[in-house]
């Protein structure tokens, strides 16, 4: 996943996270700070937002699900297109969540009678004029629970107290993006991106559908090597449970056209195709980051050949980037200090301008490797999916911070942790929760 070093020295805690799902709270928080509340009645008054118009917001609540799947089951029952649906941020599946989700040209009537299943549900929904996007959300809410620690209560506070001072003299979380982003069973959704980025669509299929992981369950597996080795898509179309509908959806085109390995993907939504280009830009930020942490790089403070983005009245990153020399480094410090700009790091894409000094040879060693060139994000035979790059910070503050221990109910002789905070939208929970637990294997961590 491009995470190759932990920001802090300090021993971690251990544990595990997710024993439940109420073990992982995540509360979307809007631009004016009001957080969407779950179990909460009215999460949140939706109507001081929006003048009426052709979209309606509502509140999402799930439980165990990730959001595509939730908005993939909503619009099955709706009847619309997927593309009618838009959201700010995708939100964990082991977990319960609350977060704002809008859909085109259907009225909140009939949001309010749609049936679905027991683990989601829709609250307050109200006609829009506009549809709801990430520009809406501030961040998120999170309270976690750490299970099965084996430290003493002293020590767990004191070494989550000395990660904290760490990540506070570098100035704040790096901001790698999450296991989520790439999957932890099946942690190959960067290796898709990686193979349409490449236009070697058939790997991209076999990856997606016929590649077996350890994690997974014997007879999934199992049907997944029959794919691999026989290329019999119809006979793998009637093994594999109907639950598997991203697979089905590919293995139903490829029956029909067992060649045409382009438009068994376009058969997926562009959503998650886009997703797919996405993760394997994120797996190249994690290299990247990774690299200038081991070289002992700063990432809340720019060097020269760095770039800063001029910050909007929220604290977010605009498209005014400034490019550090030994000439404006003194000013661009100032605006730092004030507030009002961010160190960046490139999110590449066909139309990335590269960093200069150690940081750009940082990202040429990570394109190098890869053997990618930036033009490689034109696709020429998927050009829906091309993409022109962005930028990203490279660190995050962690906000309103504050944790409690106590004795694990559920494992008796073992103390938990409960942690609860506050990230900028597009930061990830778990990244914070790696430092502070230091897992060895991520999968039996709970990730």
């Amino acid at each position: 996943m491009g995470l190759e070093v932990f920001a802090t020295d300090t021993e971690g805690i251990g544990g595990r996270i997710r024993c439940r799902y109420e073990d992982f709270v995540v509360e979307e928080v809007l631009l004016d700070g009001e957080v969407v509340r779950v179990g909460a009645e009215v999460p949140v008054n939706l109507s001081k937002y929006v003048r009426s118009g052709p979209w309606t917001w509502f509140i999402l609540e799930k439980r165990g699900v990730d959001t595509l799947r939730a908005v993939w089951e909503l619009v099955k029952r709706l009847g619309v297109d997927f593309s009618r649906v838009s959201w700010g941020g995708y939100k964990d599946a082991f977990a319960v969540t609350a977060q704002v989700v809008s859909v085109f040209g259907v009225a909140p009537h009939k949001l309010r009678s749609v049936q679905l299943p027991s683990n989601m549900c829709i609250k307050v929904p109200v006609a829009s004029d506009r549809p709801f996007t990430p520009s809406c959300i501030f961040g998120n809410h999170f309270c976690i629970v750490i299970r099965c620690i084996e430290l003493s209560e002293s020590e767990i506070e004191r070494r989550i107290g000395a990660i904290l001072e760490e990540l506070n003299s570098l100035g704040g979380l790096p901001s790698f993006y999450g296991h989520q982003r790439f999957g932890t069973r099946r942690p190959n959704t960067h290796l898709v991106g990686k193979y349409i980025v490449k236009e070697r669509f058939e790997d991209a299929v076999m990856e997606l559908i016929a590649r077996p992981y350890p994690y997974e369950s014997s007879s999934i597996a199992e049907i997944r090597k029959i794919i691999w080795e026989s290329r019999d898509y119809a006979k793998a179309l009637t093994l594999l449970p109907k639950r598997y509908d991203v697979e089905r959806l590919v293995l139903e085109h490829l029956s029909k056209y067992p060649r045409d390995f382009v438009g068994a993907l376009r058969r997926l939504p562009r959503n998650l195709l886009t997703l797919f280009i996405e993760a394997y830009q994120a797996y190249l930020f994690n290299k990247v980051l990774s690299r200038r942490l081991e070289r002992g790089l700063p990432i809340s403070k720019p060097v020269r050949g760095d770039f800063v983005a001029l910050l909007d009245p929220h604290g977010f990153p605009t498209k005014s980037l400034v490019k550090v020399t030994d000439s404006n480094r003194d000013k661009v410090f100032e605006l730092i200090r004030d507030g009002k700009a961010a160190l960046v790091l490139n999110v590449f894409g066909y139309n990335t301008i590269l960093a200069d000094g150690e940081p750009g040879e940082v990202e040429r060693e990570v394109l190098k490797e890869e053997e990618l060139s930036l033009e490689d994000f034109k696709i020429k035979s998927m050009p829906e999916l091309s993409s022109r790059g962005t930028i990203r910070p490279a660190s995050t503050r962690i906000l309103n911070f504050r944790f409690e221990v106590e004795e694990d109910e559920l494992h008796p002789g073992y103390r938990r942790v409960t942690v609860e905070f506050t990230l900028r939208r597009g930061n990830y929970a778990t990244i914070l929760l790696r430092e502070i637990m230091k897992p060895r294997n991520v999968v039996e961590a709970g990730y």
